[in-house]
């Protein structure tokens, strides 16, 4: 299972110096990275490349930063990407405004402090992971709603695990890692899982169907079973917590989980969070 898949992160700047700055503080703290020197260059590997987040100067050989935003939010496929704008130039209330609404979410001055660019980077790959797993969650939640009303009939709860199994194994998923998606019953023991649970937990999906909650849970977690009831009476929860895998070792994850996505089967979409930056300072 590869949990340490480092964040790519793409970065446009006409100046050569700039870019290799940027190169050698992103690749210290972990990440991959590569460099664009044009508008025309960086919306071209953005398209291929689909980096976790954009750094980018706003005036360019090319054209702006505004334009950059405009092109890629233009495109479905990379219109998410999160986009950083790191500038010397002054820009008014209302270039910021029309520059958000198209995907840049953070602007940073030049000189700017390298631990404090590597922390927003961070924080922007961390929402859009986060965005994903609930996007996918979601996704699952709404298709088992359109097979509980596809039929007048009351499907029973075989016909429901059966659905929730297809749906699972036929969600598409539009991510950047994988994210695992597990549906227990109302006993906490799981029903349906794809294939990325089984690179999560290191169970094979047909081990996994059987095993409950608890036996991926590691021992000693605070109040388990309190959190399960709290999450089948509340109807939704979200939040970071340790999974325990097949070999006893544990994982650092984000789950966002739906109770009765149809009676009695809760749905749990769970992504590892192994990659942490590391520190510039060691």
């Amino acid at each position: 299972m590869d949990t340490t898949r480092q964040p790519l992160v793409l970065v446009l700047d006409d100046d050569l110096d700039t870019r290799e700055l940027y190169r050698l503080v992103f690749e210290l703290t972990g990440y991959r990275i590569v460099d664009a020197a044009t508008v025309a260059e960086c919306v071209r590997l953005v398209s291929t490349l689909r980096p976790h987040a954009l750094v980018t100067d706003w005036l360019l050989p090319d054209g702006d930063g505004l334009a950059l935003c405009a092109q890629i939010h233009r495109a479905p496929a990379t219109r998410r990407t999160p986009i950083l704008a790191v500038t010397g130039v002054s820009l008014s209330p209302e270039v910021i405004e029309r520059a958000r609404t198209l995907g840049c979410a953070r602007f940073m001055e030049k000189p700017v402090d390298p631990e404090a660019l590597v922390e927003a980077v961070t924080t922007l790959v961390d929402a859009v992971a986060a965005r994903d797993l609930r996007a996918a969650a979601v996704r699952i939640r709404h298709a088992c709603a359109r097979v509980r009303h596809a039929d007048r009939a009351e499907p029973s709860a075989a016909d429901l695990r059966t659905a929730a199994s297809d749906l699972i194994a036929r969600a598409q998923l539009h991510a950047r890692a994988s994210i695992a998606l597990m549906v227990a019953d109302d006993s906490a023991h799981y029903v349906a899982a794809n294939r990325a649970s089984s690179a999560l937990t290191g169970y094979d999906q047909s081990e996994l169907i059987g095993l409950s909650v608890w036996d991926l849970t590691p021992p000693g977690t605070a109040d388990a079973r309190g959190l399960w009831n709290s999450f089948i009476a509340s109807g939704s929860q979200e939040g970071r917590y340790c999974l325990k895998r097949r070999d006893g070792q544990s994982v650092a994850a984000r789950y966002v989980a739906f109770a009765n996505i149809a009676p009695g089967l809760h749905l749990s979409a769970i992504q590892a969070t192994a990659f942490t930056p590391q520190p510039l300072s060691r």
